[in-house]
């Protein structure tokens, strides 16, 4: 029995081997330090009449950052109502309109209530196959929305456009463009995004892991 922790994980390894469908199962992970918060913070989609768009991944071409600073340029152009927030490098780039993108540096578990208190949206626009994303997954458990890429595997938690948002990544990023057009124009999708985590079916706690996997391979050695 081989447990993948995503169908991004699933489908690169069902390239190279032959695995039966009863062969295998699809869960979610999670980690110690992830707990079930999502009442705690007073969510409003706009933070000082602006959508406050957080990125937790540095300056990582893998991780779709220079992707996403070339979409933010030119949706600044005729959309100003929002600032992205940069958080994983201490670099901050002064060639940037740092009235729009601002630089917070590097950062610790400790401060992520914190960050998402000031957070409208997190955005993971991956331009590689991410297993799951657990920056998503402690999104999620703040009651944040996440607009990501289809490359991240924790979009098997995400129903599109009701608990978030999934866009097709392509070279261009139009998708990406269009997506954060429509959500700062339209901050209201953000909040009923919102009120979807607060009341899906999810449980963040690492002993309830460990208790399926554990039932999981508990069934495989009965059935043998």
């Amino acid at each position: 029995l081989i447990l993948f922790n995503s169908s991004i994980s699933k489908n690169v390894f069902t390239r190279f081997i032959d695995i039966h469908k009863d062969k295998y199962k699809i869960i979610q992970i999670t980690n110690k330090m992830i707990k079930d918060n999502r009442k705690i913070i007073n969510y409003t989609p706009l933070r000082n009449r602006k959508i406050i768009l957080t990125f937790l991944g540095g300056d990582n071409k893998i991780k779709g950052y220079f992707n996403l600073i070339n979409v933010l340029n030119e949706i600044k152009k005729n959309n100003q109502n929002w600032e992205l927030r940069i958080y994983g490098t201490d670099i901050c780039d002064n060639s940037l309109d740092l009235k729009y993108f601002k630089f917070k540096g590097k950062y610790k578990h400790s401060m992520l209530k914190e960050i998402f208190e000031e957070t409208s949206v997190l955005l993971m626009p991956s331009k590689c196959k991410e297993t799951f994303g657990f920056v998503a997954l402690e999104a999620l458990s703040y009651g944040i929305p996440v607009i990501l890429s289809d490359k991240v595997g924790i979009k098997d938690l995400i129903h599109n456009n009701q608990n978030g948002i999934i866009y097709n990544d392509t070279s261009n990023d139009i998708y990406l463009q269009e997506t954060l057009i429509n959500i700062i124009n339209n901050p209201n999708i953000l909040y009923n995004l919102h009120k979807n985590i607060i009341n899906m079916v999810v449980n963040f706690d690492i002993s309830y892991h460990v208790m399926q996997i554990i039932k999981y391979y508990n069934d495989l050695i009965k059935f043998k």
